[in-house]
């Protein structure tokens, strides 16, 4: 932003709009390229090899990106993953690569020298062109010194989750192990062969990983493609497709007796499963929650009676409503729902010194939407008294 600030900004605007069409029209071109016919030291400096630095890079960055997008879809993910990089990265050549060339071509030059002996301190040397240069370089340093240390620590946890069973906590020990080894292994390199040996072992540990990306796709595909069956097989008789309208059977075959359907509903259990010790905690704070709120709803019932309105009350698990009725048609209706949270713990975790604990809040629904969401603890009995007039009033016009 500094420097797209202290340019001409139709220098660096007029470029970017202008280069996504060649960028756009030789994509495809540009991927193919091998250069079959040419040096190989030409080969080894050209993009084609970039593969081999996203491939080191992914198992540790997708898994990081995968569990900070929780709750999003696949389409959303795979899109995010793909265009926001490419977006930051049409405003950042465009920013700091015409910024550069304007330099060469209107100002004192000398990026393409430094280019020539050491491409690293590029950016440096036209910082130090622009105002400010002592702390922008400064900045420029703490940031990439940020970004390594931050890549670092996510690649040393996320080989310590799986290491560790794909536990989402593991010991700190271990991830300071990790951490460890991940820098002695750069320090020997640097020593051995300098910045390019590095390099290098980054490139040539991806080629065999390539076999177990594609191993991995392979096995991604056969999970979505399972997935639906596996929807079908758990739903049961409540899966099959319904009816076309009209009474045309779907698939050819005769629907079962609705009334064999509805004795089944209503004879169906909740699911037992095994739960963590924190959620079954929590869900029976919820349970002895909506106990009082039974309890607070028969009191309202009861003074709602004595000023000619009905009541009905329908109580779940987890869940509560009262139904006021006015000659005899819903005039308003109050529901509580209790539900368990978990924050998600992968992103800095230290944050939260409770991330591990879910929180048991309760859902205020009106009209049949939610309309607040609140902490259980201290929603006692004398609140879902405030809690109902407030909402009532508001229903009523009050």
């Amino acid at each position: 932003l500094f420097v797209f600030l202290a340019r001409p900004h139709v220098v660096l605007l007029s470029p970017f709009v202008e280069n996504v069409r060649p960028f756009r029209e030789t994509l495809i071109e540009v991927s193919f390229r091998t250069a079959a016919y040419r040096g190989i030291e030409w080969q080894a400096s050209w993009t084609m090899f970039y593969w081999g630095w996203w491939i080191s890079w992914s198992p540790f960055v997708g898994m990081f990106i995968a569990r900070i997008s929780r709750g999003r879809t696949l389409r959303e993910f795979i899109g995010g993953a793909l265009f926001a990089p490419t977006l930051v990265g049409f405003i950042w050549f465009a920013v700091f690569g015409n910024t550069a060339l304007h330099m060469e071509l209107f100002g004192d030059g000398g990026i393409v020298e430094a280019v020539r002996e050491s491409v690293p301190t590029a950016l440096f040397v036209m910082l130090d062109k622009l105002p400010l240069a002592a702390i922008t370089t400064t900045l420029a340093t703490i940031v990439i010194m940020t970004f390594f240390v931050t890549s670092s620590d996510s690649g040393s946890l996320v080989i310590d989750i799986l290491a560790h069973g794909g536990n989402p906590n593991p010991p700190v020990a271990t991830r300071v192990f990790w951490g460890l080894s991940q820098g002695f292994v750069a320090a020997v390199l640097l020593l051995a062969g300098g910045l390019a040996a590095l390099q290098t072992a980054a490139l040539a540990s991806a080629l065999p990983f390539s076999i177990v990306m594609i191993f991995m796709c392979v096995s991604l595909y056969m999970a979505l493609r399972a997935e639906p069956a596996m929807d079908t097989e758990a739903g049961g008789a409540f899966s099959r497709q319904m009816p076309l309208e009209g009474g045309a059977e779907a698939n050819g075959e005769a629907p079962p007796d609705w009334r064999t359907e509805l004795r089944a509903l209503m004879g169906r259990q909740p699911a037992q499963r095994k739960v963590a010790p924190e959620i079954a905690a929590c869900r029976e704070r919820i349970r002895a929650f909506i106990e009082e709120a039974n309890e607070a709803f028969r009191e309202l019932a009861e003074e709602l009676a004595r000023h000619g309105r009905e009541t009905t009350i329908s109580r779940h698990a987890y869940q509560i409503t009262l139904v006021v009725l006015r000659n005899g048609r819903e005039e308003f209706s109050y529901t509580l729902r209790g539900r368990t949270l978990r924050r998600a713990a992968f992103v800095f975790p230290r944050v939260f010194l409770a991330h591990d604990k879910p929180s048991c809040r309760v859902g205020i629904i009106r009209g049949g939407r939610v309309v607040h969401e609140v902490d259980l603890e201290g929603f006692h009995r004398q609140r879902i008294y405030q809690n109902f007039l407030v909402e009532y009033a508001k229903w009523i016009g009050w």
